[in-house]
């Protein structure tokens, strides 16, 4: 959608292990949040309501941490 993150999506470390979860509707983080430890358990959930969420949009640009981000369909 215009080039910003939409639905859920996934980012994981270089070594295969999940790092972090969570959904955006045009390019803003919403719903529920996880980020999980380096051996992939949950470490912390945040959840975002409308009036939490991050004001700044994401783009296409997110791979600039070396991360592998796999969009959820």
């Amino acid at each position: 959608k215009s080039g910003n993150l939409h639905g859920n999506w996934q980012w994981f470390r270089k070594s295969g292990v999940i790092m972090r979860s969570g959904s955006f509707k045009n390019g803003v983080q919403t719903g529920t949040w996880v980020t999980y430890d380096q051996k992939g358990k949950v470490y912390k959930v945040t959840k975002l309501s409308d009036s939490t969420s991050k004001s700044h949009q994401f783009g296409q640009n997110l791979n600039k941490y070396s991360l592998t981000s796999i969009p959820l369909y």
